[in-house]
């Protein structure tokens, strides 16, 4: 376990609150001799494990973005525990976050882990927030927030770019274990509606090397294009069984493809791949600029991709709230003054944009944002188009 303190500034004024002490629970914010609060925030992440790349690709996003915001009214305490993508873990690292270090906000991701810690944090009102894998099951809770446009919003979105670019008869494969098969049936209704075929579709397992069956299924299929709704490091090995195969119809993907490292694993085999992804500008905002530039400096100038950037904004839009909450009340900030804030108040995220949480009905603590089409080519990411969502 590692704990990083940092120095700071305010980037949004807050609207009234409850007092840091009041209904909402203690906190477990201290405050030391320069007036300034130091507040506990907790990181639940699949630290070891299949999954291990992508939490430490989310730590090193939280480490920058703690090192680089402008505090003005507190210090954050990171604690980052390792909840090894198993939901029961999950749930006992984000209980021990609530009830012993009493911290306002628990950053963490992953749809299983998240689905399983969102009654605990309704529960002790305690702020919990997801970057990435926003499935529709993590909507309409009080104190579950997602930074990032809903799976089923993007899957209509994407149905519709599949069909703009021509394709009329399609093959899926999705991964179970990240909630695929509700998604893809959402991509599947509506490449149907515009009067498409969805000719195959298959699971595949997180754990599996082998997919020749599912990939023999897909090419009897016949598809003029291949979606894939999995892990990147999953789909990356599909990709390559599905070349040697000698299917050769174009790829396509969604949010968590665009991951530096696909391109180790599977090469020249995922070239060419597009996929969906909320949209982002990696200089679109000084901070971003920022951001991007001290990553490709770590990373012999390759460019961060979703993983990065979706969490980088995440923690900022936390560090955000509190700041403006320490502002007001000269006082740790609570998980229910958290909500309330994110409930009323728009905030800023360097690289997709404006964040503003809706805050009542089915799709509350979801936001809304446009998408924009990626292609994998020669090594990188590039940007092909914005996509309007598709409700």
């Amino acid at each position: 376990m590692r704990t990083i303190t940092r120095r700071a500034g305010a980037v949004a004024a807050m609207l009234a609150l409850t007092a840091a002490c009041g209904s909402g629970g203690t906190s477990g914010g201290t405050q030391d001799a320069d007036g300034k609060i130091t507040v506990p925030i907790g990181v639940s992440l699949a630290l070891s494990g299949q999954y291990a790349s992508v939490g430490q690709s989310f730590r090193e996003a939280i480490e920058h973005a703690v090192d680089a915001y402008p505090y003005k009214n507190f210090k954050p305490e990171m604690t980052y525990e390792d909840n090894r993508l198993d939901n029961g873990a999950a749930v006992q690292v984000f209980t021990k976050f609530a009830s012993q270090a009493k911290v306002p906000v628990v950053l963490g991701g992953f749809a299983g882990p998240s689905i399983a810690v969102a009654p605990v944090a309704d529960r002790t009102r305690t702020v919990y927030i997801n970057p990435l894998a926003p499935t529709d099951k993590l909507a309409g809770h009080e104190y579950l927030f997602n930074t990032l446009p809903m799976t089923s919003e993007e899957m209509r979105t994407v149905a519709k770019a599949m069909w703009d670019a021509g394709h009329r008869k399609i093959g899926v494969v999705f991964a179970p274990d990240i909630d695929g098969g509700s998604a893809t049936d959402v991509l599947a209704e509506t490449f149907t509606r515009l009067g498409g075929t969805v000719a195959e579709r298959q699971s595949v397992a997180a754990d599996a090397v082998d997919f020749s069956s599912q990939v023999a299924k897909l090419k009897d299929a016949d598809p003029d294009a291949i979606f894939g709704f999995a892990a990147y490091s999953v789909f990356a090995q599909v990709a390559k069984q599905i070349r040697e195969a000698g299917v050769d119809v174009p790829l396509w993907s969604y949010r968590g493809f665009g991951e530096p490292t696909i391109f180790t694993i599977a090469k020249e085999a995922v070239e060419g791949t597009k996929y969906s992804d909320p949209s982002y500008s990696l200089d679109g905002t000084p901070e971003a600029a920022a951001a991007t530039r001290k990553y490709r400096e770590k990373h012999a100038s390759k460019d961060p991709g979703a993983f990065f950037t979706s969490m980088y904004d995440a923690t900022w839009v936390a560090l955000s709230a509190i700041d403006a909450i320490a502002g007001e009340t000269k006082a740790a900030p609570t998980g229910e003054d958290v909500k309330k804030l994110f409930d009323s108040q728009a905030f800023e995220a360097p690289y997709t944009g404006t964040t503003r949480f809706l805050n009542s009905g089915p799709e509350r603590g979801t936001v809304k944002k446009p998408f924009a089409l990626f292609e994998a080519r020669d090594g990188a990411f590039v940007r092909v188009e914005t996509l309007e969502p598709v409700s």
